[in-house]
């Protein structure tokens, strides 16, 4: 299930998406360690595309998760390679498909988690967003 739709209760039904509608999207959310620098094109061939993320499995091995380039702002893109490798960010995402995260956004860097907290075991945890406002 992607989501809810709820609708003004007074407002009239419409075959397609209208403002009296809000969707809730379900977006799960995560601290994972940036492990490395993809490299970027286009817009972004003179700083980096993404960030490479990692998990630490029960036994501290790390594991690729993913990568995630959507949500950095240009201060992002100037601040964040100036941060020493491994470092913890925040990210949102739809799910986790068993080998990677779906649709992730970048949300900010967490200098108040440790390395160590970034583990698999968060692969679960959902909190719900209103679309209007992602």
């Amino acid at each position: 299930m992607e989501g809810v739709v709820a609708k003004r209760a007074a407002a009239r039904y419409h075959s397609t998406r209208f403002q009296d509608w809000i969707k809730f999207k379900h977006r799960r959310s995560l601290s994972a360690l940036a492990t490395s620098w993809l490299p970027g094109t286009g817009s972004r061939a003179d700083t980096f595309g993404s960030i490479e993320l990692s998990l630490l499995d029960e036994n501290g091995s790390l594991h690729r998760v993913g990568k995630v380039g959507s949500g950095l702002g240009a201060d992002d893109l100037i601040a964040l390679p100036r941060l020493q490798m491994p470092f913890v960010v925040e990210v949102e995402y739809q799910e986790w498909t068993g080998t990677a995260l779906r649709m992730p956004v970048f949300k900010g860097v967490r200098d108040d988690i440790p390395p160590s907290a970034c583990t698999t075991a968060q692969l679960g945890r959902v909190s719900t967003t209103d679309e209007r406002r992602s």
